[in-house]
């Protein structure tokens, strides 16, 4: 049974057609919005990253001052 799903299968990926699709406006500004919103979720991911490791080792913690 494997052996015929996987014979199927690989004639099924040797004869296959081309078809004949495109990207209409509405598909390219996903694919662009995608991107941007990708790098813009990076970016703030790794500034927060930075900033927590910047204020761990900023002298003088704001936090401590107030408690005395």
């Amino acid at each position: 049974m494997k052996k015929v799903f996987l014979i199927s299968f690989l004639l099924l990926i040797g004869f296959n057609r081309s078809a004949h699709a495109y990207f209409d406006p509405g598909t390219g500004s996903l694919i662009v919005q995608i991107i941007v919103g990708a790098i813009a979720t990076i970016a703030v991911f790794f500034k927060q990253i930075l900033n927590s490791i910047k204020g761990f080792f900023k002298k003088g913690n704001k936090d401590n001052s107030e408690l005395k």
